[in-house]
């Protein structure tokens, strides 16, 4: 691994972007297939993320992806978002991820995948 990527992600991971509890958010959480388990706090008007967070227990993969990944969708509109794909998450890092790691890289984006659909449904009663 490019010794400026590792240090980029052990930076993340030791100083997370949006690693924080927010009030008045709609909450979601998420166990990855290792040790993660992160709440993500999601707070929208007029269709445009205005805030997001995220806190838990996560690995340094984990960590790096959701401080990412929150900082990407922070400030668009849901419908802009729509189209996100699992592989431009995974781009957020030129990494080649064993298998193993994919699901710690991706838990946030499915966390908001999720979101996602109760955004849509009008079922998003989850607060904090």
């Amino acid at each position: 691994m490019d010794e400026l990527l590792k240090e980029e992600l052990l930076e993340l991971f030791k100083n997370p972007k949006n690693k924080k509890e927010l009030k008045d958010a709609f909450v979601l959480e998420g166990k990855g297939s290792c040790t993660d388990h992160i709440k993500m706090y999601f707070k929208v008007e007029n269709d445009v993320i205005t805030d997001v967070s995220y806190t838990g227990k996560s690995c340094v993969v984990n960590t790096a992806y959701n401080s990412k990944f929150t900082e990407y969708i922070k400030g668009k509109k849901i419908s802009d978002l729509k189209s996100l794909t699992a592989e431009e998450v995974l781009n957020f890092f030129p990494l080649k991820l064993p298998l193993q790691r994919l699901d710690c890289a991706l838990l946030s984006y499915k966390i908001f995948k999720k979101f996602l659909k109760l955004y849509e449904s009008g079922d998003l009663n989850v607060k904090n």
